[in-house]
């Protein structure tokens, strides 16, 4: 039902899933691999694959990987080849981290410009900012996993923003 009213719910199985693996399985995947497990989360991508399939059916506005169909040009695209285009998504994901830890010059709405050199400091800042959050998640998982799930939560609560998948 949440489908329906947020787009944003759509992560919520890889919430479950960091749940799972930080608190039920203990730190170890193969502690996951139940035929309940399974059928849990298999059920929750077909769930959000058919979403994402009737979103693309009754709403034009929404577009999977449009790198690859090169006879159409799309401008909401960060760039026109999906190396600089993830580049850029690096770079919006530690923006947002930066804009949480340092909350200075706010707003709703944030333009930025896509990656046209790889000299960029946001982009440095970025890889570094993203590597420092996976470091502490990763230090954390066996002495702290609640910080660790919550630091994870935070990591997968900046994806649906992150324009990874264009919507215009």
């Amino acid at each position: 039902c949440g489908l329906l009213s947020k787009e944003n719910v759509i992560i919520l199985p890889l919430i479950f899933f960091c749940y799972d693996f930080f608190f039920w399985a203990g730190l170890k995947i193969r502690n996951l691999w139940s035929k309940r497990v399974f059928i849990f989360y298999g059920s929750c991508f077909l769930l959000c694959v058919g979403y994402l399939l009737l979103r693309r059916a009754f709403i034009e506005q929404t577009l999977i990987l449009p790198f690859f169909q090169k006879e159409i040009s799309y401008t909401h695209v960060l760039s026109p080849y999906f190396g600089w285009h993830l580049l850029t998504v690096i770079k919006i994901i530690g923006i947002y981290i930066q804009k949480t830890i340092v909350p200075i010059f706010l707003s709703a709405i944030y333009w930025i410009n896509p990656l046209s050199t790889i000299k960029d400091y946001q982009l440095f800042l970025s890889f570094l900012s993203l590597g420092l959050l996976l470091f502490a998640i990763c230090y954390e998982a066996k002495r702290r996993p609640q910080i660790s799930f919550f630091l994870a939560f935070f990591l997968i609560a900046l994806f649906p923003f992150s324009n990874f998948l264009p919507i215009h």
